[in-house]
């Protein structure tokens, strides 16, 4: 099976690049793509924690689906 899940990533990994030499081929950089949609949720997840009255960690552990205990503050 390691050799299986081994063989798969490596193939994904040559089609990723694969992809990403297309793209430069087109002036595009694939991976500061990936940075700014990053950004961009981050930007979305902060604005959600807002309106739902939560603080980041909170929303990032309730999208998760987990349970948050914030620090007790002496």
């Amino acid at each position: 099976m390691e050799q299986l899940n081994a063989v798969l990533e490596a193939a994904r990994e040559k089609e990723w690049e694969h992809k990403k030499f297309l793209a430069a081929i087109k002036g595009i950089d694939l991976d500061q793509g990936a940075e700014k949609v990053d950004k961009v949720q981050e930007i979305k997840d902060r604005i959600a924690a807002e309106q739902s009255g939560l603080s980041p960690d909170e929303y990032e552990w309730k999208q998760a689906g987990l349970g948050f205990e914030p620090d007790e503050e002496e």
